[in-house]
């Protein structure tokens, strides 16, 4: 009878270190993000959201559209040579979801412009759906890329000059979304929790021998 009361008591302790594992399992998303290639450049253009919203086109369940398109922001100039076009991209909500992508709630662009650009001077050129127009300064990073903090829906084209020269920034890839869980934690928790529950399995097991 002893015996099988330390067998459940250990089998309870292994029990208890289950949760870390579930947690490592089914950690929130917290982050959507999708990749497409737009045909205006050619290039990759990666577009994040905090709300887990965002997909292609009209794909999915989200409220966050992104279309890879050659349509261009209308205030995009006529290309001179040293001139090219490396990203472009429209992004609108479904409506009633334009609170999705605000101040609050921002969503990230990386433009994949290519690494032959590095420290080239890149402006992107972004109509909003008001029909008011914006520009934004960037220099493409040592990876080729270019990143922007967007708070509006908008057509957005990036557009880099091949002829400036200058100091790359760091890296700005995409990396894959963040899920709010510390995964060297959880595998710490998870790996104390099953030693405890074996040092209570070995210990009952000596008493009760």
């Amino acid at each position: 009878m002893k015996k099988k009361f330390a067998a459940l008591l250990a089998s309870f302790a292994l029990v208890l270190a289950l949760p870390a594992l579930a947690f490592a399992a089914n950690s929130p998303s917290g982050t959507g993000s999708v990749s497409g290639t737009d045909p205006a450049s050619g290039n990759t253009v990666v577009v994040s959201s905090p709300t887990g919203e965002v997909v292609i086109g009209s794909e999915g369940t989200g409220h966050i559209h992104v279309e890879y398109t050659a349509t261009t922001a209308k205030n995009t100039p006529t290309l001179s040579s040293n001139q090219v076009l490396a990203g472009n991209i429209h992004v609108w909500t479904d409506a009633g979801y334009e609170y999705l992508v605000s101040a609050s709630n921002p969503l990230t662009i990386v433009f994949n412009a290519g690494t032959e650009y590095a420290g080239k001077a890149g402006t992107v050129y972004v109509e909003h759906e008001s029909g008011a127009t914006e520009t934004l300064s960037k220099t493409v990073a040592s990876d080729g890329t270019v990143s922007c903090t967007i708070t509006e829906l908008s057509y957005y084209t990036l557009v880099v000059d091949k002829s400036t020269t200058g100091t790359a920034s760091s890296s700005t890839s995409s990396t894959s979304p963040k899920t709010g869980v510390d995964m060297a934690g959880v595998a710490v928790a998870t790996a104390a929790m099953a030693a405890a529950a074996g040092c209570v399995f070995f210990a009952l097991r000596r008493k009760n021998d």
